[in-house]
């Protein structure tokens, strides 16, 4: 990652002490400390990401992720040892911009429509359309507490 690149997200591991950034379509993973680069993720054209705040995986040091690649959801696990992909979803009306993770669901905006997508069954769900295609859609996850 070049500094003259600008980041589109970032967000902490902390169970790996990492912090995974979004940079120019690519995702590369920093130490949480010293920002030394820890590996580049073989993802291209990624429009965005983001961790299961709720996880599936009992294992406390993999970390499950939900990436987005041009028209498909990747549904992935990151440890130590690297990253593995366990499903690939198609998000048929487009590239999903904004996503959120519980659990076994991943609720995203793709095209004009947000859906959620349970992982389980792979069966995505219209919810409602956005009117606007110049309006940045907003997903939020909700915390238990």
């Amino acid at each position: 990652m070049s500094h003259n690149q600008a980041i589109s997200k970032m967000k902490s591991i902390s169970a790996l002490n990492q912090l995974l950034v979004l940079s120019d379509e690519s995702l590369t993973v920093l130490d949480l400390e010293t920002l030394d680069l820890v590996r580049h993720l073989k993802f291209k054209n990624v429009s965005t990401f983001c961790l299961n705040e709720d996880p599936v995986n009992e294992d406390p040091f993999t970390v499950e992720i939900a990436v987005a690649i041009k028209k498909k959801i990747q549904y992935v696990y990151m440890n130590d040892e690297g990253i593995r992909v366990i499903k690939d979803f198609p998000a048929s009306s487009g590239p999903p911009v904004a996503m959120a993770m519980d659990g076994v669901h991943i609720c995203f905006s793709s095209g004009l429509e947000y859906c959620m997508l349970d992982i389980l069954t792979g069966e995505i769900q219209q919810l409602f359309s956005r009117d606007l295609p110049e309006q940045i859609p907003i997903i939020q996850r909700v915390s238990k507490v």
